[in-house]
């Protein structure tokens, strides 16, 4: 199953672990992590770069955003 195809913005959190559990060494990722980060990206339609940090701070402005609406 593809995540971007059928995962919805609640996918976010999944993916993010799947990120801590894959860093990247240098300039080199493991498959895992690039398909992760490309899914977050389309699920998301934010691109907020490669950073595990980057997208766990994302995520946590979205869920503020999201509850102050």
């Amino acid at each position: 199953m593809n995540l971007a195809e059928y995962g919805d913005i609640d996918s976010v959190p999944a993916m993010i672990a799947v990120l801590k559990r894959n860093p990247a060494n240098g300039k080199w990722m493991v498959c895992t992590r690039a398909h992760c980060l490309t899914a977050l990206r389309k699920l998301t339609k934010a691109d907020v770069g490669d950073e595990t940090e980057d997208w766990e701070k994302w995520w946590a402005a979205y869920q503020k955003e999201r509850k102050e609406k």
